[in-house]
């Protein structure tokens, strides 16, 4: 039996550690040279062998950026991948490996059984995503574990791996793969790395964006989880970066060497203090800095819950017990200006343009299939209240075009050419969005502020 073969048995032998639910199809293995990807919740054998397959050519693909960072691994069995097409599924597994610790991350690598376990998201209705490739979010958090389960098999030391190091550096692999593979586009137009862009431009303005010596020192202070993983992304994509990149190579080489330790943050901060002196670190702030402010980041969502690869059409998928939003990062014009597009909608959804974000709420022209119609509401902390509402009708999977033209004291909503409803009120300059109802799927014709 050759050793593929006998991990594939051992995969099969295996399926103790996450059961099939009630009704599930059963899991799909599928094996590489590098990975072994487990797909579980499985309802259709046939789209299960298919993201099974696209999710095992993510994780290959990330092998050769990871081992370029951490040195490659000692040939061996495969590293195993755990594929849950319901998050339920995730959250058992997760539950019984780290009592909840990743709950709420979806995704996960285990030091002690050198697996991960990642949920399909979003965790959308039934056989929505069996019709479609895995989304970029998925794809992007395969290739962030597959990048941490290879620095597991070729470091000994990396249980005690700072975050700047471990998160880092499995965040600049992902980004390359995405790059590589084409499920990402440019830094500020990708809705995830625009997302740390946005996140990383508002500590800059506050005065809060941490220094490269107080990363790499572990002294991040009050920032939360999210900006602490902006700031662990851009600090380490930076120093891989010309002018930096030799010497930090070469910091690289030292932590691969360094023995494990509870000290092993300590020893590799002082690598790098040894690689970069005063003037260096002061220049790769400055650099840093620079760049931050630079840039023109397109979204600022939660979670990347678009998916904008297309040029034909944004799709945004919604779980099933959860609306999907995503905000712009640029805020809308004073009025007078126009929100033109179009936009297809699932069977049974709902999808929104929302205007004006502010602290206390925003606006949202909402398109519905059922029951047929527009209607404009007020959304805040509460329950949302209706402005107005316009019976037109609105087919699933019929394309509608829109426009919502906003003066100073009115918003106008038109749908295939026809005003279908005005409304006297003042939108307060702020950002804008595309959200989808829970359960729902829309896809935008790229919208555009004018």
């Amino acid at each position: 039996m050759t050793v593929r073969a006998m991990w594939t048995v051992l995969l099969i032998a295996s399926a103790a550690l996450v059961g099939a639910q009630p009704g599930d199809a059963g899991p799909v293995h599928v094996v590489g040279d590098r990975f072994a990807v487990r797909l579980h919740d499985v309802v259709d054998a046939d789209a299960g062998g298919r993201l099974a397959r696209e999710a095992l050519a993510v994780a290959e693909a990330t092998f050769g950026p990871a081992s370029a960072l951490f040195g490659t691994p000692r040939s061996g069995p495969p590293l195993v991948i755990h594929l849950h097409r319901r998050a339920a599924s995730y959250a058992q597994a997760e539950a019984r490996i780290t009592g909840g610790a990743f709950r709420h991350n979806l995704a996960f690598s285990s030091f002690r059984l050198r697996n991960a376990h990642i949920a399909i998201q979003p965790d959308a209705a039934a056989g929505v995503i069996e019709r479609m490739p895995l989304t970029p979010l998925t794809r992007r958090q395969i290739a962030h574990e597959a990048a941490h389960l290879v620095s597991f098999a070729a470091i000994p030391s990396f249980a005690d791996h700072p975050a700047w190091f471990s998160e880092g550096a499995a965040m600049y692999v992902a980004e390359r793969v995405a790059w590589a593979r084409r499920f990402a586009g440019r830094a500020a137009i990708d809705p995830e790395t625009s997302t740390r862009i946005d996140v990383a431009q508002r500590l800059l303005a506050t005065d809060r964006l941490p220094a490269v010596t107080d990363v790499v020192h572990g002294r991040l202070g009050t920032l939360d989880g999210e900006q602490c993983y902006a700031v662990h992304w851009l600090v380490f994509r930076s120093l891989m970066r010309s002018p930096w990149r030799s010497r930090f190579s070469a910091v690289l080489d030292d932590a691969r060497r360094l023995a494990p330790g509870r000290d092993f943050p300590a020893r590799l901060a002082a690598r790098f203090d040894g690689a970069f002196d005063a003037s260096d670190r002061r220049a790769i702030d400055a650099s840093i800095r620079a760049w931050v402010a630079a840039q023109r980041p397109r979204w600022s969502v939660a979670s990347p819950s678009i998916d904008t690869t297309s040029r034909r059409a944004w799709l945004q998928i919604a779980n099933r017990d959860a609306p999907a939003i995503a905000w712009r990062a640029d805020e809308l014009p004073k009025p007078p200006y126009r929100i033109t597009g179009a936009v297809t909608i699932g069977a049974d959804s709902e999808a929104s343009v929302l205007l004006g974000r502010t602290d206390t709420g925003c606006h949202a022209v909402v398109f519905s299939v059922d029951p047929p119609g527009v209607r404009v509401e007020r959304r805040g902390r509460r329950a949302p209240r209706s402005l107005c509402r316009a019976t037109v009708s609105i087919l699933p999977e019929r394309r509608v075009p829109f426009a919502l033209r906003v003066d100073a004291g009115s918003l106008e909503v038109t749908v295939d050419g026809e005003v279908i409803a005005t409304l006297a009120t003042s939108l307060p300059v702020g950002r804008w969005g595309l959200a989808v109802g829970e359960g729902g799927l829309a896809r935008w014709h790229r919208p555009t502020v004018r």
